[in-house]
């Protein structure tokens, strides 16, 4: 299987019964990803994750801290780098994007993905060979 690149919202969906249509979606998703082992999230994602669960999805730590060590033992986790930060800078102003797009954007690159799944960006587009693919499209 390619690599894959997951968006923070993939993993905040497969969460939230709030919308049970993205959270299947999302959770099929992150059932294929994990068993073709070619997932990636990068420290971001978790760092991310972590805020909004405890924010909008009000999970307990240990329902944060059970997530997150899934991400980790099931995906390649890109740390977030002085190298990456600049490569997002750069990127964000070359393509008029979010930043912290362009920060998984390139946390996607450095990892060798192919695909990153995210609702945030232009669906179909490539970023430094990189397709976004929003698996919450109707």
């Amino acid at each position: 299987m390619a690599k894959a690149f997951l968006d923070t919202n993939v993993l905040v969906y497969a969460n939230d019964g709030r919308e049970p249509a993205k959270q299947d979606a999302a959770l099929a998703l992150l059932a294929v990803v994990a068993s073709g082992g070619g997932g990636v999230v990068s420290t971001q994602c978790l760092v991310e994750y972590g805020a909004v669960a405890l924010r909008k999805l009000r999970q307990s730590p240990a329902e944060i801290d059970e997530q997150v060590e899934f991400c980790a033992a099931t995906f390649e986790v890109v740390p977030v780098t002085p190298d990456l930060i600049g490569g997002a800078v750069r990127l964000a102003l070359l393509h008029q994007v979010n930043y912290f797009d362009a920060l998984m954007l390139a946390a996607a690159e450095s990892a060798g993905c192919t695909e990153l799944y995210s609702e945030d960006l232009n669906a179909g587009q490539s970023y430094l060979g990189v397709r976004v693919v929003d698996p919450f499209a109707a």
